[in-house]
């Protein structure tokens, strides 16, 4: 999980370099047109976070990008990053660039540069070295952030879920189709906010690790004290970007994959 501030990004190289894969980019919200206006003309996070992030793993091209949903602090340093490193496909929910003119108009550019751009839905499976089975949503959408892509995966003999920015009406969702649904990690939704990652989410999913991407200090308060109540009521050890950085584990051959480390970047 790469450090990005008040965003979500995550990176996944497949055993012996044979895959890459990015889970969002970062971005900035914008809440109103001023502060677009400024941001048009500024520099990139990504410039400082996921492209020296890639570039320092030797990755010259992205085999595949999932943009969970349509908010900017998900998908807004996607240009700048296929600007630095080609994209091959790009995943994203069906009904997200209809609803979005901003991510529309992403897509048209990232078309043009050759990226082949896919509406993906539940229960596709996007298949390789690293296969991400699609659980959520089933249906055109929005792009809003219970619309969010959560799909899961194992990787060296452990069970990942990631959830974009799920909120409780979305998981009682996921839960209602996949009532037998188990992991071992968990993305939590929503850069830990209050209104995702229920009792019953985190209960019945009985992760043992849980990975929160949030900037530190932010306006939004992100992680929230209930969440982190909600994960330690269940001892699940839980890693935040705002106070360890970026967070990742390492796989290891004939050992699968290490323990949790960090990367924190020094003031």
């Amino acid at each position: 999980m790469i450090d990005v501030g008040q965003g979500d990004s995550l990176f996944i190289q497949a055993p012996f370099h044979r895959k890459n894969t990015l889970i969002d980019t970062g971005g900035r919200l914008s809440f109103d047109k001023e502060a677009w206006r400024k941001r048009k003309n500024s520099r990139s996070g990504a410039e400082y976070s996921v492209i020296p992030f890639l570039k320092s793993q030797g990755v010259k091209r992205l085999d595949e990008v999932i943009i969970t949903h349509a908010h900017e602090d998900h998908f807004g340093d996607l240009l700048a990053i296929a600007q630095k490193v080609p994209i091959s496909v790009l995943y994203f929910p069906k009904g997200a660039a209809e609803a979005n003119f901003s991510f529309h108009q992403v897509l048209k550019q990232l078309q043009k540069s050759g990226t082949d751009c896919r509406p993906i839905l539940a229960p596709k499976r996007i298949n390789g070295p690293v296969s991400f089975q699609i659980l959520s949503p089933n249906k055109s959408s929005i792009g809003g952030n219970n619309d969010s892509i959560v799909f899961s995966t194992q990787l060296g003999g452990r069970h990942f879920l990631f959830t974009g920015d799920l909120e409780a009406e979305g998981e009682e969702q996921v839960l209602a189709r996949y009532p037998q649904l188990k992991i071992d990690i968990l993305k939590v939704g929503h850069h830990g906010s209050k209104t995702s990652s229920t009792k019953r989410f985190i209960k019945q999913l009985n992760p043992r690790e849980a990975l929160i991407s949030a900037g530190l200090n932010n306006r939004f308060k992100h992680p929230h004290q209930e969440t982190l109540a909600t994960l330690e009521e269940q001892k699940i050890n839980y890693y935040r970007t705002d106070l360890q950085g970026m967070i990742y584990y390492q796989w290891l051959p004939w050992q699968g994959l290490s323990k949790a480390k960090f990367v924190k970047e020094q003031d």
